[in-house]
């Protein structure tokens, strides 16, 4: 029997595919961002699959937001500016930790 959900892979791979033409119009110079955009969305792969979300763009708009993050923060440190902001990280409470 074959699969009866696509799998994340396909479903970036329909998203992408979509989005082909939004891409056509681009600038070349804005495809080169786009393109490396989309190169993150697949680095990310694993944590995605793993999210197993109904929406696979939660995780490809993640994705690009933790990707655009670390290179905001090695910038920061390679410029080491005096008021980038030095956060820990958040606790993220699991379903089951919740008290209502």
């Amino acid at each position: 029997m074959g699969r009866t959900v696509p799998t994340y892979v396909n479903q970036v791979s329909q998203i992408v595919e979509k989005w082909s033409k939004f891409r056509r119009c681009l600038r070349r110079e804005d495809r080169i961002d786009f393109d490396r955009l989309l190169r993150s969305v697949r680095y990310y792969t694993p944590p995605a699959t793993y999210q197993c979300s109904d929406d696979p763009r939660e995780a490809i708009v993640l994705s690009i937001l933790l990707d655009l993050q670390k290179r905001l923060a090695l910038i920061e440190e390679k410029l080491k500016l005096p008021d980038a902001i030095q956060e820990k990280p958040i606790q993220l409470a699991l379903p089951e930790q919740v008290e209502e």
